[in-house]
């Protein structure tokens, strides 16, 4: 993440959230708000996936900032790197097996009982 200095108007902040905000839906993103009540502030925050490698939610890009009764003056712009896919999911019926003839061997009962 790095921050990027600017001079937004309090006026404009309104209008550029509410760009961000239509960018963020109709370009595979979201936004979300932390009102910070106790300093009169709130954090915006808007992000996009990007596609890498045939991967749908590859690179993660966004913008957040404080929102407050001053100016805009910081940016905080992020990228980060490629998300790893999931492996696939082995099945657990070899495990389930496995507990069970350890309990059974236990208990000292037969496989037929």
């Amino acid at each position: 993440m790095f921050g990027l200095t600017t001079q937004i108007p309090r006026s404009d902040v309104p209008g550029i959230c509410q760009g961000l905000a239509y960018l963020a839906l109709e370009r595979n993103g979201g936004f979300y708000y932390y009102p910070r009540y106790e300093a009169n502030k709130m954090a915006a925050a808007f992000e996009w996936y990007l596609p890498h490698r045939n991967r749908r939610f590859g690179f993660k890009v966004g913008v957040e900032f404080w929102v407050d009764s001053g100016n805009l003056e910081t940016l905080d712009l992020l990228f980060s790197k490629p998300l790893e896919p999931i492996r696939q999911f082995r099945s657990a019926f070899p495990l389930v097996c496995k507990l069970r003839d350890e309990q059974r061997e236990r208990l000292r009962v037969t496989r037929d009982a």
